[in-house]
């Protein structure tokens, strides 16, 4: 199965408004802000977005909503992702709290020695004894 392309970086950001302060590197959108970040599989609402180009920096204020593809979601007042640290700070509004939902990856269980207690058919050992290779090893005498 092929994978889509990545668009190393791109990110669509459609909203009412957007400004851009090239002396302070700032990049403010407000107004019905939708952002689409397909590297990370994420689309973000909220009603004002800031990019601090400066520090790398991205700040979402007002009923921020964020979705990951695979099932992560995020719902705050104010979401702060620190891109070089791939941080994400969530703050809620004054008296409700922060709502996500994550996705955890399990790895899958290492195979390892048994220690099941088991006793293969035609052996013998003593009721509530563990089996040899968990017993612990012998005390050493001089």
């Amino acid at each position: 199965m092929a994978t889509a392309p990545r668009n190393h970086g791109q990110v669509t950001i459609d909203s009412d408004r957007q400004q851009a302060d090239q002396s302070t590197g700032i990049i403010t959108a407000t107004g019905n802000v939708r952002i689409i970040y397909p590297d990370q599989r994420v689309v973000a609402t909220a009603r004002q977005a800031q990019y601090f180009t400066k520090e790398d920096r991205v700040v979402l204020t007002g009923d921020v909503d964020v979705i990951q593809e695979g099932g992560n979601h995020l719902k705050a007042e104010r979401v702060i992702y620190l891109i070089k640290a791939d941080r994400v700070i969530a703050e809620p509004a004054s008296g409700q709290q922060v709502f996500s939902k994550m996705v955890i990856q399990q790895k899958p269980p290492t195979p390892g020695p048994s220690v099941s207690g088991t006793v293969p058919s035609g052996t013998s050992r003593p009721p509530n004894s563990l089996p040899d290779e968990a017993r612990p090893p012998a005390p050493i005498t001089p």
